[in-house]
């Protein structure tokens, strides 16, 4: 693969040329610079953009992401267990967050039912019950990662 321009690993990765300037900046991904000083991106720079993406919507923050390559790059065994207790940490937080998603589709679906058949005050009681169940889980999640 030829090197790429920024506007075209832009288009490519779908991602903003502020975003990727953001990136080098970090030292996230810093593509090499040509004699007219633009940023040159090779085959390994696009990989390493598609990490970060798949990281970032993971839920991974930049300086997460940035402290795993870190241990990536270094190629160092004894970094193993540092990525892994990442890994397992980010996992145990999308558990959470599928756990919280689940229970917003079932008040999804209740509230559905119930507004579908009958709407007395109990059924809106009903409602505003589980509504207060779906706040406590959020809560709870948003707590839990602080």
């Amino acid at each position: 693969m030829e090197k790429l321009s920024i506007q075209q690993v832009s288009e490519l990765l779908q991602i903003s040329k502020d975003t990727l300037r953001y990136y080098d900046k970090l030292g996230l991904v810093c593509p090499e610079r040509g004699v007219n000083n633009y940023r040159s991106y090779t085959a390994q720079d696009v990989l390493s953009l598609q990490y970060i993406q798949v990281l970032s919507f993971t839920g991974f923050t930049l300086s997460e992401v940035k402290q795993l390559f870190g241990y990536m790059m270094s190629c160092d065994v004894e970094n193993l267990p540092l990525i892994f207790a990442l890994l397992k940490k980010k996992r145990e937080e999308l558990t959470k967050k599928v756990t919280v998603f689940q229970s917003m589709i079932e008040y999804i679906n209740e509230t559905e039912e119930i507004m579908c058949s009958k709407k007395s005050e109990t059924d809106i009681s009903m409602i505003n019950a589980t509504a207060m169940k779906m706040f406590q889980q959020m809560k709870e999640l948003r707590e839990g990662q602080k």
